[in-house]
């Protein structure tokens, strides 16, 4: 029979113990639960848009057109850079930021507390095909809410590491994900179900590129941040369980001066049907 005094050390390990399993248990579910949340507002967007002039490193105004219906009333869709985004189209995919993404494989970013956009599109062909990463890239530009862009920025130093190992090692905070209620259900805007999940703590985040997952930089010289396009086919279970992907191109920009990484990630079937989108901070 145990002392009064072995029967208490018994009980405080029990109690360390509890205490520990708890803590881990909790930290495991702050980091995969997924919550339903609302869906991004087209005004909210909108204004993200357009509640401020844009200007180019030279200066130059950025045009940012609103598309009125053709019977009046309310917008339709927004022109920039001579693509047209009808938000009837279900493959527009939308933030409250003012980030995007098409099929036509325009993606637009948020930098810079709101104070940035990069902007780049894919050719057309190849971006419907996704047998490769090494897409033709369109145009990649910079836009900001200042004339003087990020003049002061750039006397920053650039990365001083190949940007795949840069990327490599970020991590997601956190995750907006949209798709539809079941995976064989056709692709419908109006009805898809929006989800977002915060990784905490830090380490148990997932990482913006995968291991063995090579990526396609994408750079111009008058522009600061650096994107880049990966392409990934081996499917993880835990982390697209259910969805009904056999791949994911994933599609992102990293500023040098901060580290701010965002990415947008395209989830599709075998048969080339849109199965997912989501926003990764």
């Amino acid at each position: 029979m145990l002392s009064q005094r072995e029967c208490g050390s018994v009980t405080f390990i029990l109690f360390v113990t509890t205490a520990v399993f708890l803590a881990s248990s909790l930290r495991a579910t702050t980091a995969l639960t997924i919550s339903s949340c609302a869906a991004p507002r087209f005004d909210t967007f909108l204004s993200s848009l357009i509640s401020e002039k844009w200007f180019d490193d030279h200066g130059n105004h950025h045009v940012i057109e609103e598309v009125m219906r053709s019977c009046g009333g309310a917008v339709q869709g927004v022109r920039e850079l001579d693509d047209y985004h009808n938000r009837a189209d279900d493959s527009f995919v939308y933030y409250d930021c003012g980030s995007y993404s098409t099929s036509s494989g325009v993606y637009s970013f948020v930098m810079n507390e709101g104070k940035t956009r990069v902007i780049f599109k894919m050719g057309n062909d190849e971006i419907t095909d996704e047998r490769s990463c090494n897409l033709n890239v369109e145009y990649f530009v910079e836009i900001h809410r200042s004339k003087i862009g990020l003049e002061r920025t750039k006397m920053n130093s650039p990365l001083s590491t190949d940007i795949a190992d840069q990327i490599k090692g970020k991590h997601v905070k956190s995750r907006l994900r949209c798709r539809m209620p079941a995976p064989n259900q056709n692709w419908m805007f109006q009805r898809l179900k929006w989800e977002s999940q915060n990784f905490l703590p830090a380490e148990a985040a997932m990482p913006f590129i995968e291991d063995g997952v090579s990526l396609t930089k994408v750079k111009n010289d008058t522009v600061w941040c650096t994107g880049w396009i990966s392409r990934v086919t081996a499917i993880k279970e835990n982390e697209y369980s259910g969805l009904g992907v056999s791949r994911v191109l994933k599609v992102g920009v990293i500023s040098p001066s901060t580290g701010e990484t965002k990415c947008i990630a395209r989830g599709f079937d075998d048969k080339n049907n849109l199965k997912f989108v989501e926003l990764l901070t």
